[in-house]
């Protein structure tokens, strides 16, 4: 009886990790029994409220089809904190070729209005798409590096923006807007399989390597040189 009061305990504790400030936390500690209010144990950690998160650890898995991060709220907010989303997916060569896909991504919104940001850290090798968000999102100072499928997707229509993103050796896009209202800018994509960037408006874009890609407008759309850029 008293081994398991004890771990009771322990899940109830996992279960409402969050900092000071009001800011959620997520490590693998907590995801062993749910990280906070909506989420249950094991992966994805399901965000399934509004509000600021925040990774103190890295997360990883050696599955293709687990996804790491789940959100089903608008109008949150996650900070990598420096830290890692990671997954068993690696790429290499010329062209470029990724050891395996699946259906697993590193951060996943369920919606294409969630509204979504995410910054400051590293999504790599997860079999599918690193980061999927949808309208009104924001995605910077990240790096989306040798994922299954795309690197980062900017769904939906509208009024998402990447900044200050590197794409490098993902087995699709390595930044897909689609040809939509999304402003993808400041940016480098290196050998992704299918190509750099694919849709959107573009500004100061470093493409290296790759398949066929294209910006919707905004000069210049596109560099080939990192003195282009300049």
């Amino acid at each position: 009886m008293r081994k398991l009061t004890l771990l009771f305990i322990i899940g109830i504790a996992f279960t409402t990790v969050h900092a000071s400030d009001g800011v959620f936390e997520i490590n693998e500690d907590c995801s062993l029994f749910g990280c906070f209010d909506g989420d249950t144990s094991g992966f994805p950690v399901t965000i399934a409220n509004s509000g600021s998160y925040r990774l103190t650890g890295n997360l990883t898995t050696n599955n293709l089809n687990e996804t790491l991060i789940q959100v089903s709220a608008d109008e949150v907010t996650i900070d990598l904190n420096g830290f890692s989303l990671i997954g068993p997916v690696t790429c290499s060569g010329s062209p470029n070729a990724c050891s395996g896909a699946g259906t697993g991504d590193g951060i996943r919104a369920d919606s294409n209005d969630a509204s979504v940001t995410v910054f400051n850290g590293r999504v790599t090798g997860v079999g599918r798409d690193g980061i999927w968000v949808g309208n009104g999102s924001q995605v910077k100072d990240v790096q989306v590096l040798e994922n299954g499928g795309n690197g980062l997707v900017l769904a939906g229509t509208s009024g998402s923006i990447a900044t200050n993103v590197i794409a490098r050796r993902n087995g699709g896009t390595g930044i897909s807007p689609g040809f939509a209202s999304h402003l993808v800018m400041d940016s480098t994509m290196v050998s992704n399989t299918v190509g750099g960037i694919f849709g959107g408006f573009c500004s100061n874009i470093l493409s290296i390597g790759g398949g066929t890609e294209t910006c919707v407008g905004i000069a210049p759309n596109r560099c080939d040189t990192p003195t282009d850029c300049d």
